[in-house]
């Protein structure tokens, strides 16, 4: 009984220190962002590259891979220049975000961003999706 205590103690550390102190079983959530067929998956935290043109709407696709009931997406942005149009927070684990930008007026190029958050606590995953916009 106590070596069967012991193993599952054991387990459970061992499964937190792989996962990075999440409690959600193995496997753990996961993103893909696809951008002008352009997909990247993501295991934890990260950037997703985008290069947009002037002022405009925008939308990049993504799915939660190994999704856990109850947990939503949650999409922001809080550049000025950047507005998120879709309606976020979602329990879609396939869905669009869709953003606006405004007209660069600027002389230099610059880059925004957008966190697209899934989970809770110390169980979220992060994916920035950083917007570049040249000045025109």
């Amino acid at each position: 009984m106590k070596k069967n205590v012991l193993r599952t103690i054991v387990f459970v550390l061992l499964a937190m220190a792989v996962s990075g102190g999440c409690m959600y079983l193995i496997p753990l959530p996961t993103f893909t962002l696809t951008y002008e067929g352009k997909s990247t998956d993501f295991n934890a935290r990260g950037d997703f590259y985008i290069s947009v043109g002037d002022s405009g709407i925008y939308t990049v696709n993504y799915v939660v891979n190994n999704p856990v009931d109850g947990i939503v997406v949650d999409v922001e942005s809080n550049d000025d220049w950047i507005t998120v149009l879709s309606d976020f927070p979602s329990s879609n684990t396939t869905g669009s975000i869709t953003f606006k930008v405004s007209e660069n007026k600027s002389e230099d190029s610059r880059v925004g961003y957008i966190s697209v958050d899934y989970g809770a606590y110390d169980c979220s995953r992060s994916v920035f999706i950083r917007v570049y916009q040249r000045n025109y």
